[in-house]
């Protein structure tokens, strides 16, 4: 009686160990904790030309807006962090077309609109 006791504590313990082999698992996945930024304009003297984005006061990029038919099918001018910005944007001749604050959310997209 001794010996099965033994034995079906032993046989219990081991299937424990067993059962919680793997059992636990991690796994990363998810969306990308990204916002996006798109320029467009309906003007065609912009479309033909480029404008020169500025984000938070740095080294200006330059960027061809988007035509309203483009915005949906195009890839984001910028991908940023989540958080507030400071867009300039400018044109050839150093005028402003654009300058504010703006707030990107996670996985959405600002369309900055120039006229």
């Amino acid at each position: 009686m001794k010996k099965k006791t033994i034995l079906l504590l032993l046989f219990t313990a081991l299937i424990s160990l067993l059962a919680a082999c793997g059992t636990v698992n991690s796994a990363y996945g998810g969306l990308t904790d990204e916002g996006f930024i798109k320029i467009s304009s309906e003007n065609s003297q912009l479309l033909e030309s480029s404008v020169y984005v500025s984000i938070n006061g740095n080294q200006s990029t330059t960027v061809t807006p988007l035509a309203q038919e483009e915005i949906a099918s195009s890839r984001p001018h910028f991908i940023l962090k989540p958080g507030t910005y400071s867009i300039v944007v400018t044109d050839s001749k150093g005028n402003v077309l654009y300058n504010s604050k703006v707030f990107l959310s996670t996985r959405k997209t600002k369309l900055i609109e120039l006229h």
